[in-house]
């Protein structure tokens, strides 16, 4: 939590802060905008956490748009404490996460602990420390457990691809080609 808000938050006589690594405070209404709408989620997820088995059959959590302000770093930090929040759940109070996004990183992310799960479940040893020193081994996802879908004119197509378990490239890939065709005219253009 404290490296996705790159600070500790404090709430001191009815305010909120930020204290950076550095001892500097801020108050939450001076923080950025990634800050100040990451630390809500970011709370929420840290209680879902550390919460035990109660009457409840299971819990819905919907987050809307996570990479909103933030840089890409943090939405993958984001993603790997939604998963780790996820996993840990499923010893407790089941978690349904229900996640819209425009971001790529997020689906990209999404993709490395799902292929994570993936070699987690195939891995034998050494290779398996190995896969564990790249991904932490409690935000490796499953295939089992997650849909993923795009809307496209109102309607809505599964992504994850069958055969490799994953969510599909190009979709995740769509803009970032097009932008780099673009590119190329242009550069073409201007060497002509």
């Amino acid at each position: 939590m404290n490296n996705i808000l790159k600070g500790n938050y404090v709430s001191e006589r009815g305010k909120d802060f930020l204290v950076s690594q550095d001892g500097r405070k801020t108050s939450l209404t001076n923080a950025s905008s990634g800050q100040q709408e990451t630390l809500p989620l970011a709370l929420i997820l840290k209680n879902l956490l550390f919460r035990t088995r109660s009457m409840v059959r299971g819990i819905t959590v919907y987050i809307e748009e996570p990479e909103a302000h933030i840089f890409p770093a943090a939405q993958k930090q984001i993603v790997q404490l939604i998963a780790l929040v996820f996993n840990a759940s499923r010893e407790n109070v089941p978690y349904q996460f229900l996640i819209t996004t425009h971001s790529p990183y997020i689906l990209t992310s999404l993709n490395n602990l799902l292929l994570a799960g993936k070699l987690a479940s195939k891995l034998k040893g050494k290779k398996k420390k190995e896969l564990f020193s790249i991904i932490d081994s409690d935000t490796a996802l499953t295939i089992n457990n997650m849909r993923c879908y795009s809307l496209k004119d109102g309607i809505s197509i599964p992504i994850i691809s069958i055969q490799n378990e994953l969510i599909e490239s190009d979709v995740i890939d769509e803009v970032s080609d097009e932008l780099s065709c673009e590119f190329d005219k242009l550069l073409e253009l201007e060497y002509r």
